[in-house]
């Protein structure tokens, strides 16, 4: 989302016949150690209502490469687009650490969008904050249970969503949002697949693209974090 410009009826406009949107449903595959996946992930639950979006959380597991010059630009970058998106990215001290030990996290998501979905947004958001906000990060059994604890998870279903990453309904979602994203397309996070009621659907990569998502559908495009005050959700 590097531009500032408001996009109002492109060539694709949702509006239907007197004024009323049409829904938009968008596919979100994120993994938990990248901070784009952040950006994107908020800025899509910011534009819910403005822009009438079905969102489906689909974690997936594809941890990034990484080499020395891309790290050194990562750092660079997340500091720019944190103050950009309105969203308190910090990278972990531990960050190399973890880069490669994500599918503990991904499985514990992908066991909430079954058991708990009504949870997995918050679920998601604190697993991020925990990691690239509070530096909450030794990946000790504590952490699971405060992360599932703090995002609401009853207490006494703790236990039963940390057993239960290691039964294959859950290794399949997973395995399945995995496939998913790569048959669209995927390639990193985020990916996202919107779809409109009238069956278009495009796909994009990549937390800066929503001016263009708005574009091709004709949508308004106000800035990531229109409401100016993102915090007051964080």
């Amino acid at each position: 989302c590097k531009e500032e410009a408001v996009i109002l009826l492109g060539p694709h406009s949702l509006l239907c016949g007197g004024g009323k949107m049409s829904s938009l449903v968008v596919d979100f595959y994120y993994d938990c150690i990248s901070p784009y996946s952040w950006y994107a992930f908020e800025v899509l639950c910011r534009y819910q209502r403005l822009w009438n979006l079905t969102i489906n959380l689909k974690p997936r597991n594809r941890p990034p490469g990484m080499v020395p010059a891309k790290a050194l630009y990562a750092g660079i970058d997340n500091s720019r687009n944190a103050k950009y998106f309105n969203v308190p990215t910090r990278p972990p001290p531990n960050f190399t650490e973890i880069m490669f030990k994500t599918l503990q996290f991904m499985r514990v998501l992908a066991s909430v969008s079954i058991h708990y979905p009504e949870k997995l947004e918050s679920t998601t958001r604190e697993c991020w904050m925990k990691l690239w906000h509070r530096n909450e990060s030794d990946l000790s059994k504590e952490f699971y249970l405060s992360w599932l604890k703090d995002s609401g998870i009853p207490k006494d279903k703790i236990s039963f969503i940390l057993e239960s990453v290691k039964t294959s309904e859950v290794k399949n979602r997973l395995k399945a949002n995995t496939e998913d994203a790569l048959k669209a397309g995927a390639f990193g996070s985020p990916s996202f697949v919107f779809t409109s009621s009238s069956g278009q659907q495009e796909f994009f990569f990549g937390s800066d693209r929503f001016p263009v998502v708005a574009q091709v559908f004709g949508l308004e495009w106000l800035g990531p974090d229109p409401a100016g005050k993102s915090s007051s959700r964080l």
